[in-house]
């Protein structure tokens, strides 16, 4: 019955440890689709940041591709033998849309350039502003106190990209209001050490330690047991 109840016991841990596992792995799977799919959403909202900024820029260089492939479909062997002024005039109206287009392209690539270091700027800017608040509003605010909250953060669920775009002070005094709390409470579940008793006050006599004591004792020589008796009936 023993051999049958530890069997019964290790199979249980067995199926528990599995059931962990299994879960540890789902959850990572979770995470990492998270991700994916926040990745994913930066990258549209980018796309369409791009798109709105530059509308009518897009919209030129879609025009010319249209008038591109309609010259792409001429068949030019044979209109340089019927009509070659013809030929020529279409070749150099091809040739103008196809600078208009590099140009155009050349302005957009300088305009998102301009736009992200203006982003950067500005990021930066609000960076500076949010330190300041939180060296003024924190006590101990500095690189230790900065390291501690990026790890609590983590320990959290945050994730490295969620971070490195919070520039809002308020939130980073959540965070750290949240880590004060969090501290607070693993401090209180400790269990508080036990209190050393105090020892006994002893004295020396005669090279002996011995328990101090303010009246006669029969250890005493008769002349040390006279003056303590007549000090404890001055005391009384």
């Amino acid at each position: 019955m023993k051999l049958k109840g530890k069997k019964d016991a290790l199979e249980k841990l067995k199926a528990e440890r599995l059931m962990q596992a299994d879960y540890t792995r789902k959850t990572q799977e979770v995470a990492e689709q998270r991700k994916a799919i926040e990745a994913q959403r930066a990258q549209v909202q980018q796309q369409q940041q791009f798109a709105q900024a530059f509308v009518e820029e897009i919209a030129a260089a879609k025009a010319i591709d249209m008038r591109l492939q309609q010259y792409g479909q001429i068949n030019w062997a044979e209109l340089e033998q019927a009509d070659p002024s013809q030929a020529m005039r279409l070749q150099r109206e091809r040739m103008e849309l196809q600078a208009a287009k590099a140009q155009l392209g050349h302005s957009i690539t300088q305009k998102h350039q301009a736009q992200a270091l203006g982003q950067q700027q500005e990021l930066a800017r609000l960076a500076q502003e949010g330190e300041a608040v939180l060296a003024r509003e924190i006590k101990g605010w500095g690189q230790e106190t900065k390291a501690k909250l990026h790890q609590f953060a983590l320990s959290q669920g945050f994730d490295e990209a969620a971070l490195a775009n919070i520039y809002d002070p308020r939130l980073v005094k959540l965070l750290h209001d949240a880590m004060t709390l969090h501290s607070l409470r693993a401090k209180a579940q400790q269990k508080p050490k036990p209190e050393a008793q105090p020892a006994p006050v002893t004295r020396i006599n005669g090279g002996k330690s011995t328990q101090a004591h303010t009246g006669p004792d029969d250890r005493q020589s008769m002349d040390e047991w006279l003056k303590a008796r007549q000090a404890q009936l001055k005391r009384k």
